[in-house]
């Protein structure tokens, strides 16, 4: 079973809040005005080959045997209909997204908060 943890991100302070430790409900960490505008990235449960936690909203390159197209791109983490994907950031791409399950090894690069000029 995977660790569930978020970070979130504050367009004000342009950084991420993580390294928290809570165990109550997860509306009751910030005040209200604070949560309307912090915007939550979940962890994946994945470690890229540098052994740095993938969260949704990072910026990734991939390594694949079975699947060399996918290789030397970047993609977009994100979270959709209960499953992690990798969205590929250049629309030309024969694959729009795929599976975070299928990959074997990818770097970490940035993030779509941090480093928007990836994308």
């Amino acid at each position: 079973m995977r660790t569930i943890k978020f970070r979130f991100w504050s367009p004000q302070g342009k950084a991420f809040i993580q390294n928290y430790n809570y165990n109550g409900p997860v509306d009751e960490l910030f005040d209200e005005r604070e949560w309307r505008i912090l915007v939550p990235s979940q962890y994946t449960g994945l470690l890229d080959k540098g052994g740095r936690e993938l969260f949704e909203g990072d910026i990734i390159k991939i390594w694949s045997e079975e699947y060399p197209n996918l290789n030397n791109k970047k993609y977009v983490v994100e979270y959709r209909n209960g499953s992690f994907v990798a969205e590929v950031i250049n629309p030309d791409s024969t694959f729009k997204f795929f599976f975070m399950h299928q990959v074997s090894k990818f770097e970490i690069i940035g993030s779509k908060f941090e480093n928007p000029e990836l994308l």
